[in-house]
């Protein structure tokens, strides 16, 4: 099915806040939490719902009335994954910016503002894409704070993104323009994207603020599957077989030596 755009007006909203959620009504609030807190409200907030069978729509309504009333949806339907979700997010999206953030990651309460920030940093020039720091949360509650890595925006076909899809804040339009997200994806969608957005040559601003804290854990976790996946990217975006097997060689490597590590007891490598 086409993905239908809707258009936006100078009265828009500056930030879209997309949230893809299936059966995690105990930890969305916290997500939500961390929105309401924020020192910047230019935002409206999407949450699209893969029609949760336990609380997740009852909690998202139930946080609805402290949000502007123009400026929150609940979407609550099938659908074929946490790209289509995105993409479900995309196509309802007003905002100048669009985010993407988990229900299990929580916004600094200064996020936005430092975002927006950034932004109007110069007036006459505005970013394509804004990617800041984020701290990544062990399973034991540990925080390393990861700061973006801008030479990863200035490689053909670099081996990571820059910083976290948590972090990272891009124009609707660009995305929407790439065509969204490739549903082929389970876990690499996100650097998919990027990959395709590279060659349009972005006016990316990397700021060292922290913008969200990130929980280890979930799909882009599975290693095994997301080296596998990264090397298809790349495939897809024109590197070599041999150089994209030599990447899904060291992501395998590096995924067998954190299984190992977490066998001895040993803290995760972040």
């Amino acid at each position: 099915m086409p993905i239908i755009w809707l258009k936006t007006s100078m009265s828009d909203p500056l930030f879209s806040i997309v949230i893809a959620v299936r059966n995690v009504a105990a930890e969305l609030s916290g997500a939500l939490e961390s929105l309401v807190a924020q020192t910047c409200a230019d935002f409206e907030l999407i949450i699209i719902d893969g029609a949760s069978t336990d609380d997740t729509a009852a909690t998202a309504r139930a946080w609805q009335d402290r949000f502007p009333p123009a400026r929150f949806m609940l979407v609550s339907e099938p659908d074929y994954g946490i790209y289509d979700a995105f993409n479900k997010g995309l196509a309802r999206a007003c905002g100048r910016y669009l985010a993407f953030l988990g229900a299990d990651d929580r916004y600094q309460p200064t996020a936005l503002a430092a975002v927006a920030a950034a932004i109007d940093f110069d007036p006459d020039n505005k970013p394509d894409a804004i990617a800041g720091a984020y701290n990544v949360i062990d399973a034991d509650g540990h925080a390393a704070k990861k700061l973006p890595r801008p030479e990863f925006a200035m490689q053909r076909l670099p081996r990571s993104m820059p910083t976290n899809h948590q972090a990272l804040f891009l124009r609707t339009a660009l995305v929407r323009q790439a065509g969204g997200f490739d549903l082929s994806y389970k876990i690499a969608g996100d650097y998919d994207l990027f990959l395709r957005l590279l060659p349009q040559k972005l006016d990316w601003r990397f700021i060292t603020d922290t913008l969200v804290d990130f929980q280890l854990g979930g799909t882009s976790y599975a290693l095994r599957d997301t080296a596998r996946e990264y090397r298809n990217a790349k495939l897809t975006a024109g590197e070599s077989p041999l150089g994209a097997d030599l990447v899904y060689l060291r992501n395998l490597i590096a995924a067998s030596l954190a299984r190992a590590r977490t066998r001895r007891g040993e803290p995760r490598t972040l």
